[in-house]
């Protein structure tokens, strides 16, 4: 057991975001005494959805203090020494601009006085002595705060999750994440969410080696129910609307399916919220019910599943690292269809659980696969999207052989 984890997250517990973190929060406790929770980009600490105790300490730090303007005009003397390293490997590989140097300029002051500020809140709360895990949860803003943690705390192990945006740099404008190399040298351990995160980056840097897939998981909630008699069929959605999603794509399938009754449920907002909900208005037909409503808490889409039949999960983003809403809606018992990107292959059997489209797909193929789905009353694909969850994707069960993982290799580091 660690005496003390210090775990950065972006907004968590504030914000709308990352709400998946939820489930971790009880695995965490199991594994130390005294979490150190460190929204590294949050402001707005007026709402939490985590009470303080005892146990669980949160920082307030007010982070935003400049803008990008004023970050240009900081002194040299705060940028990180791995600013010239990563200003030669933009020229090497033509990839120098303005764009990308302003980036590795602000996000190297602007994380620097969040990493002080950091320790100066720890000063007399954490004892050089104690067994501490440094726990970023993505592989970018909270990696970097938590490789400066370390060079103060030194005997900590230093882990980060990968997910998606954090892995891959060609989703990321200019093809281009700062510090690389100075945040990946210096992990102990980087646990990507997915088999295609861990053989991105042992390709992309095979410098580092301490590379390990480590799935997220979701809490059991049981099955949905469900009935062979229902006359009108179900679709869920789950994502921001954002250009990377492409929900408008779901439109489009939509509207191929006539003949019976559908209603549509998508859950999440975005900039592109208000187009979607004009595009769907003038596409589908009278047989297409949509309610597309915004954000809402994840225990109200939870009881959601648990109260409506839900006959299909669809995803179709152009990319994705494994969404927790796909695990959330396979633990229900719903098939799901989904685009085949990034990780969406380790979750989804193509036949068994759903079906697998490639990115570029044409809508008719699609809406006959939906058919499939519908027309399987055994409940065929219903058992194996729940049996797979219970394999792969249980909180309980990936939680626990996480933190008692991280455990043992931080236990062998310190016999030498």
């Amino acid at each position: 057991m660690f005496d003390s984890i210090i775990f950065l997250t972006d907004r968590y517990p504030y914000g709308n975001g990352e709400s998946f973190i939820h489930n971790e929060i009880p695995y965490l406790l199991d594994a130390c005494k005294k979490i150190y929770i460190i929204p590294v980009n949050e402001r707005n600490h007026t709402v939490s959805r985590l009470s303080e105790n005892d146990r669980i300490v949160i920082w307030k730090g007010n982070r935003r203090s400049s803008v990008l303007s004023k970050v240009l005009k900081a002194p040299f003397q705060l940028l990180d020494k791995n600013v010239d390293r990563d200003l030669l490997q933009l020229k090497k590989y033509n990839n120098l601009n303005m764009e990308n140097l302003e980036l590795v300029l602000y996000f190297s002051v602007e994380y620097q006085k969040v990493a002080k500020n950091v320790i100066r809140w720890l000063d007399g709360k954490i004892k050089g002595n104690e067994n501490i895990l440094i726990y970023s949860y993505w592989l970018y803003n909270t990696a970097y705060v938590g490789c400066l943690l370390r060079e103060k705390y030194r005997s900590a192990y230093l882990i980060s999750r990968g997910h998606r945006f954090d892995i891959y740099l060609e989703r990321n404008k200019n093809n281009y994440l700062p510090l690389r190399e100075y945040i990946l040298s210096n992990m102990d351990h980087v646990f990507p969410i997915s088999d295609d995160g861990t053989l991105y980056l042992k390709k992309t840097y095979s410098f580092q080696r301490n590379i390990k897939t480590q799935r997220l998981g979701t809490v059991d909630y049981g099955l949905g129910p469900f009935t062979k008699k229902n006359m009108t069929y179900t679709i869920v959605s789950c994502s921001n609307i954002i250009p990377v999603k492409r929900c408008n794509k779901i439109v489009d399938i939509l509207s191929c399916l006539d003949g019976f009754q559908i209603q549509w449920f998508h859950f999440g907002d975005g900039e592109e919220r208000e187009k979607l909900i004009q595009y769907t208005q003038n596409k589908l037909s009278d047989n297409v019910s949509f309610h597309i409503d915004g954000a809402i808490p994840n225990s109200e889409l939870m009881d959601f599943y648990k109260n409506t039949q839900v006959d299909l999960f669809i995803n179709v983003s152009d990319s994705e690292g494994i969404p927790v809403s796909m695990m959330e809606a396979l633990s229900f018992g719903i098939p799901v269809i989904a685009t085949n990107v990034g990780g969406t292959s380790e979750i989804i059997t193509d036949g068994v659980n759903g079906f697998l489209i490639e990115k570029d797909f044409e809508k008719d193929f699609v809406s006959k696969k939906i058919m499939e789905v519908f027309q399987d009353r055994s409940g065929l694909f219903r058992a194996n999207a729940r049996s797979g969850w219970m394999k792969h994707y249980s909180a309980d069960a990936n939680y626990r052989e996480f933190f008692k993982m991280v455990e043992g290799y931080a236990r062998e580091r310190t016999k030498y």
